[in-house]
């Protein structure tokens, strides 16, 4: 969804229209390299993961380094369950505390906190400020019975982003946990 400019209401993206018009690009021009992309994107935002990963490897094939086509290959391999493919993918993602801690809410909203826990302590390694992580972290600690870590983390996340979204809770999760 997008605001239209035109008026206070919101409008649904037609990604099948852009789609078509991506195809078409990079049928005329097949070495269109913006084209792949976009078709690499919209398609998983379509969830056609196949499609996704199809227009991704035309895009790796000409720059192995662009780590936002190994990201949608990384998460189209998952969604299609192609776990080998995954890890492959996974190896080539881009390593960035942004991006592992994208990866960790995937696997918090997977119920795989012992993963989550892993990979928010390597994106606090990269980036001492990323508060959120310490948030989250924080919360994986209370959901698994770590109360001592979890204050750490929790008091951390309210140290290192004060006015953050989540500060109310991480305060009231700290009593909690006293």
């Amino acid at each position: 969804m997008r605001a239209d400019p035109r008026r206070d209401t919101i409008v649904p993206l037609d990604l099948t229209g852009a789609m078509a018009k991506f195809e078409e690009a990079v049928a005329g021009k097949p070495d269109l390299f913006a084209g792949w992309i976009a078709i690499a994107k919209t398609s998983y935002k379509m969830k056609n993961y196949q499609k996704a990963i199809e227009a991704a490897k035309k895009v790796v094939e000409i720059d192995d380094e662009d780590g936002e086509m190994w990201t949608v290959l990384y998460q189209s391999y998952n969604a299609l369950g192609d776990k080998a493919n995954a890890a492959v993918a996974e190896k080539k993602l881009p390593a960035n505390a942004g991006s592992l801690f994208n990866e960790a809410a995937r696997r918090i909203n997977a119920g795989d906190d012992a993963g989550a826990e892993k990979l928010l302590k390597q994106a606090i390694e990269m980036d001492a400020s990323l508060g959120v992580a310490y948030y989250e972290l924080g919360m994986v600690y209370v959901r698994t019975g770590k109360s001592a870590e979890a204050k750490a983390a929790l008091a951390k996340y309210i140290e290192v982003d004060p006015n953050g979204r989540d500060t109310a809770t991480a305060k009231e999760m700290l009593k909690y946990l006293q």
